[in-house]
């Protein structure tokens, strides 16, 4: 298992929130062709009230979102991400939130993490880190009622 260097609570509160700002961003990446270098299925699932209390520490609380990132080989790519979020602190971040944009990336100088910057998150929460390697990762924390993955897959 490869190690991500973001919290996933942190990612999705940092997704849901621009979603919630209704930040979306539709410009110039190649979007949906034949030319995709990556293609990533991002799943975060949280419906255990003792792990997931919404705190202002964790102001998601009870949710989940699920969605793709879709990178290019001219360090372009699309992110589309469906969040429902339950029982938080801050009103604005229960119900569904859609986010869609562009992403720019790059891989790290060892050549083994995608570095993915999604302008339509606020920093700093806006760089996401993942296994360059293609493969289905479990992420921390886990728990009852918890879930979160990433699916990376390489195309030829």
């Amino acid at each position: 298992m490869n190690r991500l260097s973001r919290r996933p609570g942190a990612i999705l509160v940092s997704l849901v929130a621009a979603g919630a700002l209704a930040l979306s961003v539709a410009t110039g990446a190649l979007a949906y062709g034949n030319r995709a270098v990556y293609q990533i299925g991002l799943s975060f699932n949280c419906q255990n009230r003792a792990l997931c209390v919404a705190s202002p520490q964790n102001p998601f609380g009870i949710g989940g979102g699920w969605g793709w990132i879709e990178l290019d080989p001219n360090g372009t790519g699309d992110i589309a991400f469906e969040g429902q979020g339950h029982d938080n602190v801050q009103p604005y971040l229960n119900g569904a939130v859609h986010i869609a944009g562009d992403v720019s990336w790059t891989l790290s100088s060892d050549r083994s993490t995608l570095i993915v910057v999604l302008p339509v998150l606020p920093s700093p929460e806006n760089v996401l880190l993942l296994p360059a390697v293609p493969g289905h990762y479990q992420l921390p924390p886990s728990g009852p009622g918890m879930s979160n993955q990433v699916q990376i897959n390489l195309i030829p």
